[in-house]
Formats: structure tokens, C-alpha cells, sequence
């Protein structure tokens, strides 16, 4: 090997830490009960695993513009609902209501 020989340089790849396209919140109703609100349009599964395991009914930010107007009855059902049944829509349950 001469002084002027170039060895091969492997590029280092640095860890980038990764940001996720969402937020996860946890906030009160207006009758003091806790949620799980998740700024995704859809909730990843590790954030509806994270909402059963902790007990919590997650929503994502269009359900609770659609839960504005429920009467408060409705509302408990909704919560009640995604507790028992993590990863259900609001539209969802509102549909099963109405074709009851």
C-alpha cells in the first residue's frame, strides 16, 4: 500500500429519530370521565392497544366534532361502547342505534 492509496469509506447512516404524523392525548369530558384522543384521521393499532389496555374509549379528532350535538345519554352509550369495543367508530355506533 502506497501513502496515497484511498481506502473505501462505508457511509454512516445516522439514527434519525422519528416523529409520528400524530399526537396522543388523554382529556375529560364535560362530565369529568377520561378519554383517549388521537389527532390521526384513523387511530394506528398501537394507539388502540395503548387505549384497552389503559381502559380508556379513544376517539379521533372528527368523532368528537361529531359527538357535538349528541344528547348526553348518547354520549355515555358512545363511551361505554368504545370501552367495550376498542377501535369502533362513533359513525358506527351512532348507525347501530339508529337501525334499532
Amino acid at each position: 500500500m502506497s501513502l496515497f492509496e484511498r481506502y473505501q469509506v462505508e457511509p454512516v447512516e445516522e439514527a434519525v429519530p422519528t416523529q409520528s404524523d400524530y399526537a396522543v392525548v388523554i382529556r375529560q369530558t364535560k362530565t369529568g370521565r377520561d378519554i383517549m384522543v388521537c389527532t390521526a384521521e384513523i387511530a394506528p393499532q398501537a394507539v388502540i392497544d395503548e387505549a384497552a389496555a389503559m381502559g380508556l374509549p379513544l376517539f379521533v379528532a372528527p368523532e368528537i366534532a361529531r359527538m357535538r350535538h349528541c344528547h348526553q345519554d348518547q354520549v355515555d352509550h358512545i363511551l361505554a361502547t368504545k370501552r367495550a369495543f376498542p377501535g369502533c367508530t362513533v359513525q358506527q355506533i351512532l348507525n347501530e342505534e339508529r337501525d334499532a
